[in-house]
């Protein structure tokens, strides 16, 4: 009796050993023949963008440029069109072939007030030898009064333009939940970094000679 049920389980341990190597043998050849059927050059298959490689840095690194719009690194910088605090309209598209810092701030915000004299130092500084542009986007849909955004401009002698937003929809496209978040854009209109936190002059002007 107990030599026909160790032969049973015998059996039965032969049986599921040699289902287990099949399956295995199966799984594989199954996963190779879909890698290369998707890899594959099928008439149906979804083309990737075009892209080329630029570099981000004074480093090897590179950021891969797609064609299409989005706020990713290596996407173009989604379009806009906002008016100064002197009431005159700027549309972002309509500086290309300048080197644009994007920022987004509000009056209110300590690191924002913190950062302001060294974007103020850095466009006196380089805006012309740099050939760059800084948009500041105040969140205007966050402030108590278009004024308090005068009083602030006169307070730190800010000469760059200043861009109102009066809704949040643009913080929102542009993923603008902490403040200040600034965009770096290059001459293409392609975004080539993006940092959340107060910039000093050292980091724009690192980041501004890295691009074209």
């Amino acid at each position: 009796m107990v030599k026909k049920v160790f032969i049973g389980v015998f059996l039965i341990l032969a049986v599921f050993s040699v289902g287990l190597t099949v399956y295995k043998e199966t799984h594989h050849h199954y996963e190779s023949f879909t890698r290369d059927h998707l890899n594959s050059d099928m008439p149906n298959a979804k083309k990737a963008p075009e892209h080329s490689a630029v570099p981000s840095n004074g480093q090897n690194e590179s950021v891969v440029v797609r064609r299409d719009v989005g706020i990713d690194i290596g996407n173009i910088a989604p379009d806009f069109t906002l008016p100064t605090i002197d009431r005159q309209d700027v549309r972002l598209s309509s500086l290309r072939g300048k080197k644009i810092i994007l920022n987004f701030w509000a009056t209110w915000c300590p690191p924002c007030r913190e950062e302001m004299p060294d974007l103020e130092a850095f466009y006196s500084k380089h805006t012309k030898e740099k050939n760059v542009v800084v948009l500041a986007v105040n969140l205007t849909s966050a402030e108590a009064s278009v004024g308090d955004v005068k009083k602030f401009i006169k307070k730190y002698n800010l000469t760059f333009p200043v861009l109102l937003a009066k809704s949040d929809k643009l913080a929102a496209q542009y993923q603008a939940f902490t403040i200040p978040t600034s965009y770096i854009i290059d001459s293409n209109g392609v975004i080539r970094n993006k940092r959340i936190g107060p910039m000093d002059q050292k980091w724009m002007s690192e980041q501004i000679d890295a691009i074209r």
